[in-house]
């Protein structure tokens, strides 16, 4: 199952630009859904950075530095890349742009966001009533415990921006910037890229007339975490599905643009992760988290033109390929790995001792198992009940 997993397929002989845009589009997704699962996946303990600033080398900050590194900083650049590959798609082989485009667009988009987006919550929330209500059962708490949650958080809210966190981050001027989900965390990025489809009539006539110097101001935006205070409305998303846009939208080959900025985008990654490593990503005390929010887009940007890179490197010497059936998974994890994540972490606390190299090892391989899961899960409904599995997942094929 392990060896199934990473095997990405041969590798076809890519003879158009686009052919090569497209099949690297199609390899980064599993990767890039595994690292999504990194960065919810934080292991068993709060990370103390003044006792690992005190004492770097100890077995406690080895495992520390783990987690920083793939959970709190070094796989951010996935939901960029996802927004991007969006914007790409969105526009890919548009021959024209008028009303009707437009609303088969939205009209599809529907089937395949809006549907998962609300049912999957509803997932959320079900489960957790189910859980409140064995605390009742088993455990006596009030009859209130079931949907007091619920009601603080608001019934609206539960579907919007119900969850918050990084309420020290600051933007360039000082003013805060808290990042908002739904009750179920990870969808906040579906809840984004809705919200950009909706302005897509926009971006389009802005692209077109501006062509980059409009998708800069999105990346100036982006770098200084000046935007829209709404929440849903993210610099990320507008960013990233504008770049990918602004490709399609004028033809040109996103791997043969990037691919010529391979080394510096790399050196700047490099750069910008050590620091921010030891600061403890974007979730530092204070003083580090104003520098890091710095620091911060500038690494995830050049992480984004070095993954490109890296992938259509890889897929033109033919050390991998495009493994269709964990492409069309890939969706389905996103979905479903917070549930299984959670219940491979209930099951890791049942550790009966702590060793922090031990747990460095369950924090690595949690993630890869999670994804293993899904993809069996995936499969199986697939095979059994294909009708369900395509509810599920918004009658993607």
């Amino acid at each position: 199952m392990i060896l199934q997993l990473f095997e990405f397929g041969e590798s076809k002989k890519i003879t158009l630009q686009k052919d090569l845009d497209s099949t690297t589009i199609d390899w980064l997704r599993f990767p890039l859904v595994i690292a999504v699962i990194f960065i919810h996946s934080g292991g068993l303990k709060e990370i103390d950075l003044d006792y690992l600033h005190a004492n770097p080398f100890t077995l406690e900050s080895m495992y520390d530095f783990i987690r920083i590194t793939f959970s709190h900083i070094g796989t951010h650049f996935a939901v960029p890349v996802f927004f991007m590959i969006s914007g790409y798609l969105f526009f890919y082989k548009l021959k024209e742009w008028n009303l009707s485009v437009y609303k088969s667009k939205l009209a599809k988009r529907f089937k395949t966001l809006f549907i998962p987006y609300m049912l999957w919550n509803c997932i959320c929330i079900f489960m957790g009533i189910i859980i409140r209500t064995g605390g009742v059962v088993l455990k006596g708490k009030p009859i209130e415990y079931i949907w007091s949650p619920l009601i603080e958080k608001g019934i609206l809210s539960i579907f919007w921006d119900c969850e918050t966190w990084g309420l020290n981050y600051t933007n360039w001027f000082g003013y805060s910037v808290p990042e908002s989900s739904p009750i179920l965390v990870p969808l906040w990025y579906i809840r984004d890229l809705m919200v950009v489809i909706l302005f897509t009539p926009l971006i389009y006539q802005l692209i077109k007339k501006f062509k980059l110097y409009f998708v800069s101001i999105l990346g100036l935006c982006y770098l200084s975490f000046v935007f829209i205070p709404i929440h849903g409305f993210s610099a990320c998303g507008f960013f990233g599905f504008s770049l990918g846009a602004y490709f399609s939208t004028n033809n040109k080959s996103m791997v043969d643009s990037f691919y010529r900025f391979r080394i510096p985008a790399s050196i700047l990654a490099i750069v910008m992760l050590i620091p921010l490593i030891w600061m403890n990503g974007r979730s530092g005390d204070g003083a580090t988290t104003t520098v890091s929010t710095i620091l911060y887009p500038f690494y995830v940007i050049g992480a984004v033109i070095s993954s490109i890179c890296l992938a259509s490197y890889l897929l033109r010497r033919k050390k991998v390929g495009v493994n269709k059936k964990l492409v069309r998974s890939t969706f389905f994890i996103y979905l479903l790995h917070p549930f299984v994540l959670l219940f491979m972490v209930r099951v890791n606390k049942l550790s009966i001792s702590f060793n922090y190299v031990w747990q460095s090892i369950i924090y690595l391989i949690i993630p890869v198992v999670t994804a293993m899961i899904c993809v069996w899960l995936f499969n199986l409904l697939n095979k059994y009940t294909p009708q369900l599995l395509s509810v599920l997942v918004g009658n993607r094929k």
